[in-house]
């Protein structure tokens, strides 16, 4: 699915920063080249696991204005619960739904706080933000915790006071138990409906809101059965622990919301401190890992913010390949991570390591591009006294000997000690041509050089495989280009050699030969 434009935009921390679309997979040599992940967004609840902390929302926008509309739903609700409540407990004079009353006079505030958060969470990140406001639903949660245990300290205070003064007459009506049921009823339509708005948007303070009616359910049956007690201990008339059902269920209806806020308040702490589900580094970790061209992950860093999640891990890469290929390795790993966990921001830090299939001619190139060379036609042979390395070394035209002789002198070392087992190097030095060179196409010029050229050619490769012949001529010197016809089955080692023959031959042959390109193709 694709990206909304107000999504946090993941960033690739590989000097310069510049995040370039169109390197992926397709850039990496083939042994670092993996199939193209399918994004599943979606993931299976596990309750506990980290993976309820980092569920995220597909389209921003669109996440916000559900989160809103849900929690408005339950302002209403929170405000039609506490009236009626409040209503039947002093009628009846029970304490708990009294106390029922004030725990729905807290999911109102804490329904309305939650409402606000959302709002401001939803800002985009600015100056002063520049992570985003998604921290408020947080505090939010948090602020929602204080009121909570305030409401469960009254209410226990409350039901001690009756306990230890010999209870107070609760007059238990068909009114006060048709509003325990259908308090009962609205929180579980409630609560269903905040936990999956939770769940599809990664919402603490939507999670807290489903907790304050989750706990409103049980506490509603407890005093529903506390209720029950009092009118059949008023039927009896003997039973006087009975009588003080209603006080005990005030109790318990007291501790339930206390271990729900302790939980909420302990999670929204967690989420303040950026504290890290357990096993969520681990994960990632392996989760890079597996990608080929990742030698090793040696740190990963996870923080939530709200429904977004930021991700931030060094990865090792083998020394040997190009910026472009190690970006393309740092982009697998990012689609790897979202594939699995969904949208986030990710931070991948590539850092240079050796790696067990790296070559010698691999480590003469990575020699080479530490001191700004470039460097070809290395060869690696292997003698008795070890192994030996030639190779052609580029240096400006204009230098002087004794500075190139340097400088290849300080390239040989080099190579030695990033390969101890090599055991000499022998270097060419080579100007190389700068710019764009004049030359002047003769080869309708000059059709007699071009028919030596082809029947020289076509004697090493055979009569008729030669064609596309173009001469050029700077001065005295002739460049010759021209395409031969092979073999489709040999091999690249075998179109070098007769690619090499035949320029042999024309050196040996033609007087004043320059350059020579010869190109192979298949024949048809």
């Amino acid at each position: 699915m694709g990206r909304s434009d107000d999504r946090p935009r993941s960033v690739r921390r590989i000097d310069p920063r510049r995040r370039d679309k169109d390197l992926r997979a397709a850039d990496l040599p083939a042994p670092f080249r993996v199939p193209t992940v399918g994004r599943r967004i979606a993931f299976p609840r596990t309750p506990g696991s980290h993976r309820d902390a980092y569920h995220f929302p597909v389209e921003r926008g669109r996440a916000d204005r559900a989160k809103r509309n849900v929690a408005l739903t339950s302002v209403g609700a929170a405000i039609f619960l506490t009236g009626i409540k409040l209503a039947v407990g002093v009628g009846s004079g029970s304490l708990g739904l009294l106390a029922e009353a004030a725990q729905s006079g807290v999911d109102f505030v804490a329904a309305t706080l939650t409402f606000l958060a959302i709002r401001i969470s939803s800002r985009e990140a600015d100056a002063t933000h520049q992570f985003g406001h998604a921290r408020f639903e947080n505090v939010s949660a948090l602020f929602q915790t204080g009121l909570l245990l305030a409401t469960c300290a009254w209410i226990a205070w409350q039901a001690v006071s009756r306990l230890v003064s010999g209870g107070h007459h609760v007059d238990p009506s068909i009114w006060t138990f048709a509003v325990l049921v259908l308090s009962i009823t609205v929180d579980w339509w409630r609560s269903r409906a905040l936990s999956r708005a939770a769940r599809a948007h990664g919402s603490q303070a939507l999670e807290a809101d489903a907790l304050h009616f989750s706990a409103d359910i049980w506490s509603s049956l407890v005093v529903l059965v506390g209720l029950a007690l009092v009118w059949l201990g008023d039927r009896l008339g003997t039973a006087p622990i009975l009588a003080s059902a209603d006080s005990l269920a005030a109790l318990v209806v007291a501790a339930i919301v206390a271990v729900v806020t302790a939980r909420l308040g302990w999670s929204a702490v967690q989420a303040l401190v950026d504290a890290a589900p357990a096993g969520l580094s681990e994960e990632v970790a392996d989760i890079a890992r597996s990608i080929p061209g990742v030698e090793n992950v040696s740190r990963v860093r996870a923080r939530r913010l709200g429904a977004w999640a930021f991700f931030d891990l060094h990865i090792a890469a083998p020394r040997t390949i190009a910026f472009t290929q190690a970006h393309a390795v740092a982009d697998q790993v990012e689609d790897a991570i979202k594939a699995r966990f969904g949208d986030a921001d990710i931070v991948v830090h590539v850092e240079p390591a050796p790696s067990p299939r790296e070559t010698t001619t691999d480590r003469v190139h990575l020699a080479a591009r530490q001191r700004g060379l470039r460097v070809h036609d290395v060869r690696v042979r292997e003698i008795a006294e070890g192994i030996e390395v030639d190779l052609h070394v580029e240096l400006d035209p204009a230098l002087p000997l004794a500075r190139a002789h340097a400088i290849a002198s300080e390239l040989e070392d080099a190579i030695r000690a990033v390969d101890r087992d090599v055991h000499a190097v022998n270097t060419h030095l080579e100007a190389p041509i700068p710019g764009v060179q004049a030359r002047i196409d003769i080869t309708y010029e000059r059709p007699e050089f071009v028919e030596v050229v082809r029947a020289i050619a076509d004697r090493v490769v055979g009569a008729g495989a030669t064609h596309s012949i173009r001469v050029f001529v700077s001065g005295a010197e002739r460049d010759v280009v021209l395409h031969v016809a092979l073999d489709s089955t040999i091999g690249v080692e075998d179109a070098h050699l007769i690619s090499a023959r035949i320029e042999r031959a024309l050196r040996a042959e033609v007087p004043l030969v320059g350059s020579i390109l010869i190109h192979a193709e298949p024949e048809a």
